[in-house]
């Protein structure tokens, strides 16, 4: 029985620990932070990466329609 108990116990004490140490951040300073991550990821390319693809066209031999 004792051994039951102690193995429960270490249990409990492993899972605690384990959701403390990967429990999200909750400062207002880490949703701003999150918040932004998911405005660059939703943001359009900037105009460099469009110069970028049309001048590696030109360099593979594509040609433009029309």
């Amino acid at each position: 029985m004792e051994y039951l108990a102690m193995v429960a116990i270490l249990s409990i004490v492993g899972i605690a620990w384990i959701v403390v140490r990967n429990r999200r951040p909750t400062s207002m300073e880490s949703s701003i932070d999150e918040f932004a991550r998911g405005l660059d990821a939703l943001a359009p390319p900037d105009d460099r990466m469009t110069r970028r693809t049309s001048r590696s066209s030109r360099h593979t031999g594509a040609r433009r329609a029309g």
